[in-house]
């Protein structure tokens, strides 16, 4: 297992562990973000299932389809990852989720700002930070009762999470602190391709 127990939280700790601890009848639903980049690459359990959606690109994506994939398929425990620029935008949902009574594994990797913005548009710029959030009240706050939740700042308090969600019955959210240069994981030349890329003008007017 990559990392002591008393490193702090990172990419390079947190992915071998969800890997770890995902389970054969798992739906893993990944939020449209750099988080997906490093998905894609893992190698899941034999029958673990996985959502995504990348057409539109659309950053918020995964927390309500976590909703509708729980919904949709009671059998399987469904786990979410997202980051927390994306699940800032439609956190909502899970208060509907304590409402309907699913039971997902909600995972929050927070790094502070929109990773996939900053990787298309460069880091360093304002916009892109966003309001610091108390992310395991979350639940609480919007009415969900029952739920696990927690906060790993340390792949110690990580490791003791995972064991934890996996012994609870119910719903789970787990904020994970990951630091926010980890936000582009592509290769320096890939990023600097994609910074220097401009759109051709049309010829079409407008």
């Amino acid at each position: 297992m990559t990392g002591d127990a008393g490193d702090p939280t990172s990419s390079a700790g947190f992915y071998p562990r969800l890997q770890r601890f995902l389970r054969p009848t798992d739906l893993l639903v990944s939020d449209t973000g750099t988080c997906l980049l490093t998905l894609n690459a893992l190698r899941l359990p034999p029958g673990v299932a996985m959502e995504s959606q990348t057409l539109w690109g659309s950053i918020g994506w995964g927390t309500p389809a976590a909703l509708g994939c729980a919904l949709a398929d009671s059998d399987r425990r469904v786990v979410l990852v997202s980051g927390d620029g994306g699940h800032q935008l439609t956190a909502q949902e899970i208060g509907v989720m304590g409402f309907t009574g699913v039971s997902p594994v909600v995972i929050v990797l927070n790094n502070g700002l929109y990773g996939v913005e900053a990787l298309i548009s460069e880091s360093g710029h304002a916009y892109n930070n966003i309001p610091v959030w108390r992310y395991a009240d979350i639940p609480k706050t919007l009415g969900c009762e029952g739920w696990w939740c927690g906060k790993a700042s340390s792949l110690a308090e990580l490791d003791r999470a995972f064991a934890a969600i996996n012994e609870h019955s119910g719903a789970a959210y787990l904020e994970i602190l990951i630091p926010p240069e980890e936000s582009q994981p592509l290769a320096e030349e890939v990023i600097e391709t994609m910074h220097q890329t401009h759109t051709p003008k049309s010829n079409t007017p407008v």
